[in-house]
C-alpha cells in the first residue's frame, strides 16, 4: 500500500480505516487495468465492500437534450423480474434518474431524490421489487467516450454523506473502467452483436417470457434447438442470464421495448 493510505484520512470527505482504505486502492488499481467486460464485473464485489450493496447496474449512452438514450449495459444480481419489467414500462430513454446520472450531476440517494426527481424515474419500480436502498451516480463524456451510469441498490446499504463521498471520488474511476472495457470487448454501440434472424426470433420470446419449451412449440424446433439460440445470444450479448439478454438487445435497438 502506497504512503498515505495507512491514514483513516483520504481526502473528499472520506473517513476510512487501513482496511477499507487497502481496498480502495486495489478498486482504483483494477479500474487502472480494466480492459473487458469479465474485468469490470470482477472489481464490482470489492466495491460492495466499501459501498454496502446487493446489486450493481452500469449503462453506457449518450444524452441529447436532455433525453437519455443508453447504448450497453453491465448488469450484476439485479432481479430478472424487475429487469422484465424495465425493459417493458415506458421508462427505458425516458428515465430521469438515467438523464441525471448521464448529465453527471454527482451521487444522488434514492431517499433525497424522491421528492426532486423528475418523472418518470425508476424509484417505485424498483421499491416494488425490494430494493430499497440505493445511489446513482454517473459521468459525462470524456475524450470522445460514452456517458456513463452506476447503480448500486438493495435490501441494505448506507445512505450518507460517507458513501455519496466514496461515490463521488470513485465515478471518474468507473466511468474510465467501464468506457475502455466496453470499447474493448464490446460491438458498436446500438451493434446487433451479429445475431442471426433465428435468434433475434428467439430474443422476441425471451421477452415475452417464454421457456425454451415453449419458443420451440412456437418455432417448430426442439427444445435443445432453443437451449442452444438461448446460449448463443447470451455470449454474443455478454450478458449471463435471459433478462440481462432482453435488456441488452432493447438497450441496443436490436429488439423493440414494446
Amino acid at each position: 500500500m502506497p504512503p498515505g493510505f495507512e491514514s483513516s484520512r483520504y481526502g473528499h470527505g472520506l473517513d476510512l480505516g487501513r482496511a477499507e482504505a487497502t481496498v480502495l486502492f486495489d478498486v482504483l488499481q483494477d479500474c487502472a487495468a480494466c480492459r473487458s467486460r469479465h474485468a469490470f464485473l470482477a472489481l464490482l464485489p470489492k466495491l460492495g465492500a466499501l459501498l454496502s450493496f446487493d446489486h450493481a447496474l452500469a449503462l453506457a449512452g449518450r444524452l441529447d437534450r436532455g433525453v437519455a438514450t443508453t447504448t450497453d449495459c453491465v448488469v450484476a444480481g439485479f432481479p430478472e423480474g424487475w429487469l422484465r419489467d424495465y425493459a417493458a414500462s415506458e421508462l427505458p430513454g425516458r428515465d430521469a434518474l438515467v438523464a441525471r446520472g448521464f448529465a453527471g450531476r454527482g451521487p444522488c440517494q434514492w431517499s433525497d431524490a424522491g421528492a426532486g426527481l423528475e418523472e418518470p424515474n425508476a424509484l417505485a419500480l424498483c421499491r416494488d421489487h425490494g430494493l430499497r436502498c440505493g445511489h446513482v451516480a454517473g459521468h459525462g463524456p470524456l475524450l470522445g467516450s460514452s456517458c456513463s451510469l452506476f447503480c448500486f441498490t438493495g435490501t441494505r446499504g448506507r445512505e450518507d454523506r460517507r458513501t455519496a463521498a466514496l461515490l463521488r471520488f470513485l465515478t471518474p474511476h468507473l466511468h474510465l473502467a467501464f468506457q475502455l472495457a466496453l470499447a474493448v470487448s464490446e460491438p458498436p454501440p446500438g451493434g446487433d452483436a451479429g445475431l442471426t434472424r433465428r435468434e433475434r426470433e428467439v430474443l422476441g420470446w425471451l421477452k415475452e417470457g417464454k421457456s425454451s419449451w415453449a419458443i420451440g412449440m412456437l418455432l417448430g424446433i426442439s427444445e435443445r434447438t432453443a437451449n442452444f439460440h438461448v446460449a448463443n445470444i447470451m455470449r454474443k450479448l455478454g450478458v449471463a442470464n435471459r433478462a440481462q439478454a432482453v435488456a441488452a438487445a432493447i438497450a441496443r435497438g436490436v429488439i423493440d421495448a414494446g
